[in-house]
């Protein structure tokens, strides 16, 4: 990630949790499973991730803002049993939309999604790493301290990858 966008998002991030007052910040930590979607899903086979996002809701709003940082793993689908995998980063920045219901918390959220890319293990076919922009959607819902969702991650470029990432987890 360049400099000046790393200091650029840092700076955002910042301004935006001194600007929200406490009742309308959540933080989420989950993880779950990873299900490979169009060609990409012809190179890897499913996979893990683990997520943590910060939600900001003014109070009687129903759109708020998120950003989230995940860390996606998938074995590659190589005919030998050979240790490799594909490693995404991603990092995103949603529109979140939030009914309001007692109990149970159904959401809507989509934006852009930055990602890097790369093989790790011992039997890679490639060394490089690349970055790219896209952009995921989709829904979830809290229920108590417990939260589920589904998104749809797509990226382009180089990468050229697309996935569904399934996380359960705990939101605070």
């Amino acid at each position: 990630m360049p400099v000046l966008f790393r200091q650029i998002l840092i700076l955002g991030f910042a301004g935006a949790v001194l600007a929200t007052p406490a009742a309308a910040q959540s933080m989420k930590l989950g993880g779950g499973v990873i299900l490979p979607q169009g060609d990409y899903a012809d190179d890897v086979e499913s996979g893990w991730h683990a997520m943590a996002a910060f939600t900001f809701q003014p109070p009687a709003a129903p759109i708020g803002f998120r950003f989230d940082g995940a860390y996606n793993l998938s074995a590659l689908d190589l005919p030998a049993d050979v240790d490799a995998n594909s490693a995404i980063i991603t990092v995103s920045g949603d529109v979140v939309y939030a009914f309001s219901t007692a109990g149970v918390g159904p959401y809507f959220l989509g934006g852009a999604t930055w990602g890097n890319a790369k093989c790790t293990g011992d039997a890679c076919p490639f060394e490089t790493s690349l970055d790219a922009w896209g952009y995921n959607f989709g829904g979830g819902v809290d229920v108590g301290i417990f939260f589920a969702e589904a998104r749809y991650v797509w990226l382009g470029g180089d990468v050229e990858s697309s996935f569904i990432p399934i996380t359960v987890g705990v939101h605070f």
